[in-house]
C-alpha cells in the first residue's frame, strides 16, 4: 500500500538511521522544572542532553577519567539524545528540520 507523500517524507530520516544501524534512545520526559524541548514559532529549542542510553551514562572528564574513545562514545550518545528529542518534539516528523 502506498503511503501519502507527506508520510513517506516523514520516515526518510528514520529509515536512514535504521539503515546505518542506529537506534535512537527514548526521549527523556519533562521532570520538575526540566523541559526537554520548546517550540517557539518556527524554532525548536532542545534543552541540555547528556550521554545517557537505556539508563547507562558516561560521565567524567576527558583526559582524566575518560580516554578519547570514551569521549567519542559520550559525544555520540549526546547527539543521539538530541535527535530523539527532535523526533519527540516534532511527533516523528524530523523532515521538518531545515537547518
Amino acid at each position: 500500500m502506498e503511503l501519502p507523500g507527506e508520510h513517506r517524507r516523514m520516515t526518510e530520516i528514520a529509515n536512514r538511521l535504521q539503515t546505518a544501524g542506529i537506534r535512537l534512545p527514548d526521549a527523556r520526559k519533562a521532570q520538575g522544572t526540566y523541559v526537554p524541548f520548546l517550540i517557539d514559532g518556527p524554532y525548536l529549542w532542545i534543552s541540555g542532553q547528556v550521554s545517557n542510553f537505556d539508563g547507562e551514562a558516561i560521565t567524567g572528564t576527558l583526559g582524566d577519567d575518560l580516554d578519547l574513545a570514551a569521549g567519542v562514545a559520550a559525544a555520540r550518545l549526546s547527539g543521539l539524545n538530541i535527535l530523539a528529542q527532535i523526533s519527540a518534539a516534532l511527533e516523528g516528523d524530523m523532515e521538518r528540520v531545515r537547518q
